[in-house]
């Protein structure tokens, strides 16, 4: 049986996960000078609304700077 805090370690490393993809989506278009696009748009707002999950989860106390700071690399 999960308990709360295992589902609460699951969305944590989900975030963590979507982040970095979503994150390297945007560069890639952006190397491909596709920073007007609808696409470029949308995972530019996912990108930032997973970085603010994450600066919250840091405000709380639970993640560290450096697990913040890894991840936004």
């Amino acid at each position: 049986m999960e308990t709360r805090l295992d589902k609460f370690e699951q969305m944590l490393s989900d975030i963590h996960q979507e982040y970095k993809k979503v994150s390297l989506q945007v560069d890639e278009l952006k190397l491909n000078g596709k920073t007007k696009t609808t696409t470029f748009k949308q995972l530019l707002t996912k990108k930032m609304e997973y970085k603010n999950m994450l600066i919250m989860y840091k405000s709380y106390g639970l993640i560290d700077a450096v697990s913040l700071k890894q991840n936004q690399q």
